[in-house]
């Protein structure tokens, strides 16, 4: 159940940061900011490694890689 809910989380999170990273991204090209539009590179992809991680955590919380469950 704690893995389920910090899965949610992280997942949450994750898909923020890729909203944030994304704007961050775009608003850097356009007004020629590379140093922002990098920053929100990384920070999309950390977003998407977030996210990830909060997918495997509810997986673990079900029980869906326990191959003694199922």
């Amino acid at each position: 159940m704690d893995r389920d809910i910090r899965g949610i989380e992280n997942e949450s999170k994750g898909l923020n940061r890729q909203v944030e990273g994304k704007k961050d991204e775009v608003l850097g090209a356009v007004t020629g900011d590379t140093s922002r539009e990098l920053k929100g590179k990384l920070e999309k992809n950390v977003g998407k490694v977030q996210e990830k991680f909060g997918r495997k955590l509810e997986e673990i919380g079900d029980g869906k890689d326990d191959p003694g469950i199922g």
